[in-house]
């Protein structure tokens, strides 16, 4: 009687949520095939929209375009900040190079550092940086960082986040226990990664911190990966976006005039939206491309309709490719993608994929526009996680990205390898279960 009960408000509530089909079914077959630990898990960890939206403000004065870019007019229809003129765009794909930007922002700091970021390796690079922003902290400034609770809360560098705290850092793991219903949202990862020095300068991407991510170029043990480092009206941003996760004060910075030809566009996606922006604005314009749809992915385990665009623009002959590593850190993922990629192969898709190279980055080009932010080519990330992507319009920046993964795509190799019987079938299972992965 008690689990009929049970089951009865997990439907219920599966039924009341704005969810895939996909989602629904891969919940009910949960339900159904191992309910005492289904429910349960679903009522705690099963919500997608629970928290109050976050209203990103645009300053008086930014610099809005009078004609923008059809993606960006779709994207700001569906909820959106608009795309903005004025910004300095550098795109950084060299990990020495993104460790040096990362000193620069921290050293370059004058009275407050807001960090955001899904988790610090515990090794030397790790403990090195929260040592930095320690130093920082006894400095004066105000230091704030916040790390995801699955994340980063297993595998830290303990010692120096406690040195971090006695230096007067304030630190946070998300989401937050024992305040307010936060258990509810134990499935909703923190994935955001943003550095932001006196609310006005950002690096923002795909890099957690640690030796995967800054070891040494030309390391192939080190993770491909891409960092934006951004001035302007769309680094004036993110502060907003730090606040909503952090539940503070939005601290924005001075507005310094910003000499940049960058025209860039902040999405944010997850709980604290109201709709999901990132996942209809990709699928609306992978739909409406003419020409090119490259995406680059750790992790391919998208959504039906995700998935249905790109078979049916490789179908109407555009140049669709499909660049990830060719084993990832995360077998069950690997494995999961499988169904998707052979089928989307069998269409006319270009799966091209790395050998000895593990791919990070969260990348993509659609036509003459491209996208880097943290958001991973999956159901988790568009749906679920708490995730920024920043949209780049103009000629500079885009022609960066592109001739980055033309370079990934040159390394890799096309064509999905055979697999047996039990492989496939395997595949086709855990592809059931990509909403939840």
């Amino acid at each position: 009687m008690a689990l009929t009960v049970i089951a009865a408000i997990a439907v219920l509530r599966l039924f009341q949520q704005r969810r895939t089909p996909q989602s629904v079914l891969a919940w009910l077959i949960f339900f159904a095939t191992w309910p005492w630990v289904a429910l349960p898990l679903f009522l705690l960890l099963g919500v997608r929209k629970e928290r109050i939206p976050v209203q990103l403000v645009i300053r008086p004065g930014e610099e809005r375009l009078a004609h923008p870019p059809p993606l960006a007019q779709n994207l700001c229809a569906l909820g959106a900040p608009p795309a903005m003129s004025g910004n300095k765009v550098h795109v950084i794909a060299d990990s020495d190079e993104a460790a040096a930007a990362i000193d620069r922002l921290i050293d370059g700091a004058r009275e407050t550092l807001d960090v955001a970021t899904y988790l610090i390796q515990p090794d030397d690079i790790g403990a090195a940086f929260v040592e930095r922003l320690a130093a920082r902290a006894r400095d004066g400034l105000r230091v704030r960082l916040l790390i995801d609770r699955l994340g980063g809360g297993r595998r830290r560098p303990k010692a120096a986040l406690r040195e971090f705290a006695a230096a007067g850092g304030e630190l946070q793991f998300f989401p937050r226990l024992f305040q307010g219903p936060p258990i509810s949202q134990m499935n909703l990862r923190n994935h955001r990664k943003m550095m932001i020095a006196d609310g006005s300068r950002v690096l923002t991407g795909g890099r957690n911190i640690g030796r995967d991510y800054l070891g040494a170029s030309g390391d192939p043990e080190v993770w491909r990966d891409l960092t934006l480092e951004l001035e302007g009206p769309v680094a004036h941003l993110h502060p907003q976006v730090f606040a909503s996760n952090w539940e503070g004060e939005v601290r924005q910075g001075e507005r310094p005039f910003t000499d940049g030809a960058g025209i860039s566009q902040l999405v944010v996606a997850g709980p604290d939206t109201g709709t999901d922006i990132l996942h209809d604005g990709l699928v609306h314009a992978i739909h409406a491309a003419r020409e090119r749809i490259w995406i680059v992915t750790p992790y391919f385990v998208p959504t039906e309709a995700l998935a249905g665009a790109l078979s049916i623009a490789a179908r109407r002959g555009l140049d669709v490719r499909i660049i990830l590593p060719q084993r990832s850190n995360h077998m069950v993922a690997d494995i999961a993608r499988g169904s998707f990629l052979r089928n989307l192969s069998e269409d006319g898709c270009r799966v091209i994929c790395l050998p000895e190279t593990m791919i990070h980055a969260k990348a993509g080009l659609i036509d003459d526009a491209a996208w880097v932010g943290s958001a991973n080519f999956d159901a988790r990330s568009m749906l679920l996680n708490f995730e920024t992507v920043v949209f780049l319009y103009d000629r500079a920046s885009v022609a960066r990205v592109s001739d980055w993964a033309a370079d990934l795509a040159a390394e890799g190799r096309s064509g999905m390898q055979e697999g047996g019987r039990v492989r496939k079938a395997a595949e086709k299972v855990l592809s059931l279960w990509a909403p939840i992965l």
